[in-house]
């Protein structure tokens, strides 16, 4: 029964953490649902990309929506802390389960590398913003870093997640294991 309360635990807390944070930083912020925003995408984006995101939000919303965007942008600066602790003691109850066999490092490097590169995500993101809503030019270098630094989150947020039932399985398989040989 302890196995399955921390398994979901593993689970649970950071899917919570992430749907709650999501939840608040759109409530707080203002900003509406948009079709595939910027810091989800997997493929990457450029300075075109951005541009047509960014006008589509002033085209719907006006300047309110770019100041929700911005908004959202500031939230997300503080949001790493909450999934990055939570992704955090996942790990380490999930290394913790299968007896501490591996530096306890390996937990938090993909944990460390999502959140520095979402840092460095929303920081330029809101450098370019703020230019965008000036009617300056986007940066093609600064905007290709946030999409670098997108990407390189996504990856080591995947790996967390991987991690996270890697460890569920080698868990399981262990307290199986050690079932059939009492």
């Amino acid at each position: 029964m302890r196995l399955v309360a921390l398994l979901a635990l593993m689970w649970l807390v950071p899917f919570g953490v992430f749907k709650a944070g999501v939840w608040v930083m759109g409530a707080a912020s203002g900003r509406t649902a948009t079709p595939e925003p910027l810091n989800t995408r997997f493929g990457g984006y450029g300075t075109e990309d951005a541009m047509v995101y960014w006008g589509g939000i002033r085209g719907r919303e006006g300047r309110e929506g770019l100041d929700a965007e911005m908004l959202f942008l500031e939230a997300d600066l503080v949001f790493p802390f909450f999934y990055g602790g939570a992704l955090a003691v996942s790990l380490l109850i999930g290394w913790a389960l299968v007896g501490r066999c591996f530096p306890p490092g390996l937990c938090f490097l993909p944990v460390a590398i999502a959140v520095v590169a979402d840092w460095i995500e929303n920081l330029v993101q809101i450098g370019q913003l703020s230019l965008f809503t000036a009617n300056q030019p986007l940066g093609d270098a600064a905007v290709s870093a946030a999409s670098a630094a997108t990407r390189i989150k996504l990856v080591a947020l995947t790996a967390c997640v991987l991690g996270v039932a890697v460890l569920t399985a080698w868990a399981v398989g262990a307290r199986a294991a050690a079932s059939r040989t009492r």
